[in-house]
């Protein structure tokens, strides 16, 4: 990625991170989340990462998921 776009993408995460914040301290928390994700968007594209590489796969469990398992 060429260096003066990849700058104005970190410059976009910066203020995306400052908005969410903002946000968060206003108690909008489906606002904050959406900011999120459109941050993570950017930061997919500023380092090439594709939805494949934040896929996990199936047989992998959160600790939540795990916890719910034993309790059943």
């Amino acid at each position: 990625m060429r260096s003066h776009h990849a700058k104005h993408i970190t410059e976009l995460i910066e203020r995306l991170s400052n908005e969410i914040e903002l946000a968060q301290k206003h108690s909008l928390d489906r606002t904050a989340r959406l900011l999120a994700m459109a941050k993570l968007d950017l930061q997919t594209t500023l380092y090439s990462i594709s939805v494949g590489d934040l896929v996990t796969d199936s047989e992998t469990e959160t600790p939540h998921e795990n916890s719910d398992r034993e309790s059943d």
